[in-house]
């Protein structure tokens, strides 16, 4: 029946997007009388399973669309009551109930979209109150755990972080309490950040125990603190971001945030720039390569309890030049010669064949811009670049 369950859902759509235009809807019907005369006109050509299968899709068709004729096509009513006449002969009580159950399931659903457009949107605050109103009556603790995680998670979501902390203290699973605390503190230090509250951001991401989430909030802590003209934080900050990275066992994060902190150090410290993003090529080649575009954590919070469907809420969160490719052309810009060598060191070789490509193309795009002087005497532009051996 999957595909009569189709053709609900086409018919539904149709008449709903027809409803505001009567001509159309006519001209609607009147294919739609066409094509069912066809198929029960085919019914008496066929028999087995397909017969069975046009007869409840002939059924079902006119018995929706009836009601839709008579208010768009009244003249026409008379001959869709013949049609089904036709379509009923040879068809069985089963069939007649299968339709009976698509329609009601049709009007039921119909119902529901109306009392869902119909019903007032909710703010943030009221479906977290309601969250805590279902919280204080259930008995069973993960359901209450995961009531008051979904509050806190919406509260959170409208900044105020103090009463979201204070709800996670009602989880009893000490775990999910935890990891409930760990994604609003990591939340307030973006905040803060963004807000150049540096002090309060620093504060607020000591708070978060897992090394790549701190070592993560530390790079875009000291990326606000250098757009602040606080060079001296941002670079401070930006070394307690390396060394937080040590401390990350998965080889693909750990060179993902080494590779993000060295693209930000090369504006305040590049000879410190270059040893992170060679300790980020070596661990680089430690793992398999993956050509992503960009690295990206998921902050994952679960939310269902044993027996339920997986519900979880997840907030992704990423760093910008967190590939070989991009940060190896920002460092080309100030060494040319450096970026060569360390992509020359990828030891995949479509990842060391793409890194060096990126460089050079880099190096002809600045070389050959219209206000270069420099580019007609370009040695890119003369093909006399020498690359650094294997």
């Amino acid at each position: 029946m999957k595909r009569v369950k189709l053709l609900i859902l086409g018919l539904t759509f149709s008449l709903l997007a027809l409803s505001a235009s009567p001509d159309l809807a006519g001209t609607f019907l009147t294919i739609a009388l066409q094509r069912t005369e066809f198929t029960v006109e085919r019914l008496k050509q066929i028999a087995g399973p397909e017969r069975d299968y046009l007869s409840v899709t002939a059924l079902f068709t006119i018995a929706y669309l009836l009601p839709e004729v008579a208010k768009y096509s009244p003249n026409a009513v008379s001959a869709w009551e013949r049609l089904q006449q036709q379509a009923t002969i040879g068809t069985t009580a089963v069939q007649h109930e299968q339709v009976a159950q698509h329609l009601q399931a049709v009007k039921e659903n119909r119902a529901r979209v109306r009392s869902h457009d119909e019903a007032p949107e909710s703010s943030p605050i009221q479906e977290a109150e309601a969250n805590l109103e279902k919280a204080e009556k259930l008995p069973d603790s993960c359901q209450r755990d995961s009531a008051y995680s979904k509050a806190a998670l919406t509260i959170a979501s409208t900044k105020d972080f103090k009463r979201a902390l204070v709800l996670t203290d009602k989880i009893s699973d000490l775990k999910q309490s935890e990891s409930m605390k760990q994604f609003i503190y990591y939340r307030m230090a973006t905040v803060a950040a963004e807000a150049g509250d540096l002090e309060d951001a620093q504060e607020k991401a000591m708070r978060v125990s897992v090394p790549e989430q701190r070592a993560i909030l530390t790079i875009k802590i000291a990326q606000a603190a250098i757009s602040h003209n606080d060079r001296s934080l941002g670079l401070k900050l930006l070394r307690d971001a390396v060394q937080l990275a040590e401390k990350v066992t998965d080889p693909e994060t750990q060179s993902s945030i080494l590779l993000g902190a060295a693209a930000i150090l090369l504006k305040v410290d590049p000879l410190a720039a270059q040893d992170t993003v060679r300790a980020a090529i070596k661990t680089v080649n430690r793992r398999s390569f993956k050509d992503e575009a960009r690295f990206s954590l998921l902050l994952k919070i679960p939310l269902s309890c044993k027996g339920e469907d997986n519900t979880w809420y997840g907030d992704s969160v990423s760093l910008p030049n967190s590939n070989p490719f991009e940060t190896l052309v920002l460092l080309s810009k100030q060494d040319m010669e450096a970026s060569l060598l360390m992509a020359q060191s990828l030891e995949d070789p479509t990842a060391k064949i793409r890194a060096v490509a990126s460089i050079v193309r880099s190096i002809v795009d600045r070389r050959t811009r219209p206000n270069n002087k420099a580019a007609a005497t370009s040695p890119i532009l003369n093909n006399s670049i020498e690359l650094p051996a294997r």
